[in-house]
C-alpha cells in the first residue's frame, strides 16, 4: 500500500513538474495532449478517452457561450462605475447577474467533469480516487523537491539545475571555490 502511495505521489509530482504546458500540452485547437499515463494508470480504452473528450468538449462548449455573456455583462458593469453616480439599481441588477453567469459557467465544468466521470468503470472509478488523493499532495512534494529530500522526475543532470550539486552551489561550484581554494573575496 505504502509503495501505491509513493508510486502515485511521484507520478503526481512528475505531472506537477512538467507545468501546465509541458510535453505535448497546448492550448485549444493545438496538439492533444499527451494522455499515455493516465491512459495505462486508469486502463482506458481509446473509446472511453474519446467520449471522455466530447463530454469535455461538450462542457467547454457551453461554458464559451456563457464566458461571452460574462464578459459583456463585466464590461456593462465597468461602464456603468464609470459614470459619475451610477444607478445602485442597476450595479445591483449586473452584480446579480454577472454572479448567476459565473455559477452557469462553475455548473457546466462540473457536469463535463461529472460526465466524464461517469464514463469509467467502478475499477478505473476507484484508481481516479487514488489519483485525486495523490494530487493533493502535490504542495508537499513540490516543497520535499525545493528542500531537495526528493529528487525530480527526470531530472537534468547534475550541475545542470539549481539547488544541490547544481552551478554556483557547493564545493567546486562556479565562483564558489578555485582549485580546491576558496576564492578570495572582492574587495
Amino acid at each position: 500500500m505504502k509503495t501505491k502511495i509513493l508510486f502515485l505521489s511521484l507520478a503526481v509530482g512528475a505531472v506537477f513538474a512538467q507545468g501546465p504546458m509541458g510535453p505535448g500540452r497546448m492550448g485549444p485547437g493545438g496538439p492533444q495532449p499527451k494522455l499515455d499515463e493516465v491512459k495505462a494508470m486508469l486502463n482506458l480504452t481509446d473509446g472511453q478517452i474519446v467520449q471522455i473528450q466530447a463530454a469535455q468538449k461538450q462542457a467547454m462548449d457551453k461554458v464559451s457561450a456563457v464566458r461571452t455573456q460574462l464578459f459583456e455583462k463585466s464590461k456593462a458593469l465597468r461602464d456603468l462605475r464609470a459614470k459619475g453616480s451610477p444607478d445602485a439599481a442597476a450595479l445591483g441588477k449586473l452584480t446579480q447577474e454577472i454572479d448567476a453567469l459565473r455559477k452557469q459557467i462553475q455548473d457546466a465544468r462540473e457536469a463535463g467533469q461529472k460526465a466524464a466521470v461517469n464514463l469509467l468503470t467502478g475499477e478505473q472509478k476507484a484508481k481516479l480516487a487514488a489519483l485525486e488523493a495523490a494530487a493533493k499532495l502535490r504542495p508537499a512534494i513540490q516543497e520535499a523537491m525545493a528542500l531537495g529530500l526528493l529528487t525530480p522526475p527526470d531530472a537534468p543532470a547534475a550541475g545542470m539545475r539549481g539547488g544541490l550539486g547544481g552551478m554556483g552551489s557547493g564545493p567546486g561550484g562556479m565562483g564558489m571555490e578555485m582549485h580546491g581554494r576558496r576564492a578570495a573575496p572582492n574587495r
